[in-house]
């Protein structure tokens, strides 16, 4: 749609023009709260995590003008990380609240509802298809399977010391730690 929209940790969601590329403008700004930690798009929509308020939707269909649509209460938990499939969220909670991997429906943007949840300590998640991998800090790798998202199920779960950042491409899933690290993990 011509625009980058961007988490930031002061500013909130930052949106930026870039119909032209080697020009990008600032367009306006959408304050969420002080920690904007994550952010995914789609249609007129910004769904952010915030380390405050759980899951915020912001309506940018005027990007100079963008508007609180609504929030989301993760169960009291602050939300670090965002992915999306179709019309779901992957939301991760973090924090004094339910720590968990929580599925969204977001049929309705300005209604969004809490399908299922995984309990754990997620760090990040890539979903494809019908699995969801996730990096536990406790646990390590873990796949889920997502297809009924009221009953999330564990797949497997490959023992990783404090895996960080999980991307998904074809056949492999590859994984970072904290020990700057990559993993390449065959899934099938």
């Amino acid at each position: 749609n011509g625009f980058a929209y961007i988490a930031t940790d002061i500013a909130g969601v930052v949106i930026i023009d870039v119909s032209d590329p080697a020009n990008p403008l600032f367009r306006s700004n959408y304050l969420t709260s002080l920690d904007c930690k994550d952010l995914v798009a789609s249609g007129d929509y910004v769904y952010a995590a915030s380390s405050w308020t759980g899951l915020v939707v912001i309506n940018v269909a005027n990007p100079d003008d963008p508007y609180l649509e609504t929030t989301l209460d993760l169960n009291g938990s602050a939300a670090h990380y965002i992915d999306s499939q179709n019309d779901y969220l992957y939301v991760l909670g973090n924090g004094i609240g339910d720590r968990n991997l929580y599925i969204v429906d977001i049929t309705t943007p300005s209604n969004p509802v809490i399908y299922g949840s995984f309990p754990g300590y997620p760090k990040a998640c890539d979903v494809s298809g019908e699995y969801a991998y996730q990096c536990d800090i406790l646990l390590g790798f873990q796949s889920l399977d997502i297809s009924d998202t009221t009953n999330i199920r564990e797949v497997s779960t490959l023992k990783l010391l404090n895996p960080t950042d999980v991307m998904v491409e074809d056949n492999y899933a590859y994984v970072s730690d904290s020990g700057d690290l990559i993993k390449v993990i065959q899934l099938w």
